[in-house]
């Protein structure tokens, strides 16, 4: 039964050339150091806050530290195809006439990332782990499909200040 679901998935969107898993928000390890140096920064900046009368920047001091620990504990994990009709993610497909171009980078442990630009989005940049597949390989299947922009050779900075401060 299991194997004629898998079949039934794979003829809606055309032959699947990669399919993989990754969680949609990054679970970085942090000790209680991090933790501890997070809440003395939160701590120092609600004290300004107060101190300045500038409650509104406090309340969205604690409004984003909410946000960010609710948002770490409900962590997704989303699947994404790369088929014939186009990029499967979850449960939405961009087909590639949607796609502007792609982009790799791939510098092994810390960064091996795949970047797509869709036309027509309100977030048009998404960014999918590439977790262990081939960027070659994945590579080799994209410029089928849709153009590579050579330009993109570092991440970009906000992905870079996330990575680097676990956010």
């Amino acid at each position: 039964m299991e194997n004629q679901i898998q079949t039934e998935k794979k003829n809606a969107y055309g032959k699947i050339f990669f399919q993989w898993e990754f969680q949609e928000v990054p679970n970085y390890k942090r000790g209680l150091v991090w933790y501890f140096i997070v809440g003395l920064v939160l701590v120092l900046l609600l004290g300004y806050s107060v101190f300045t009368r500038n409650f509104l920047f406090g309340v969205i001091l604690l409004l984003f530290a909410f946000l960010f620990f609710l948002m770490n504990r409900n962590i997704k994990t989303l699947e994404v195809k790369i088929a014939e009709d186009g990029v499967l993610i979850g449960r939405k497909l961009y087909s590639y006439s949607d796609i502007e171009k792609f982009w790799i980078i791939y510098n092994p442990p810390e960064i091996k990332s795949l970047y797509f630009h869709v036309r027509h989005s309100l977030i048009p940049i998404i960014l999918i782990p590439l977790e262990k597949q081939n960027p070659t390989e994945l590579r080799k299947i994209l410029l089928q499909y849709i153009q590579e922009d050579l330009e993109q050779k570092d991440e970009p900075p906000f992905d870079t200040f996330s990575r680097i401060f676990k956010l």
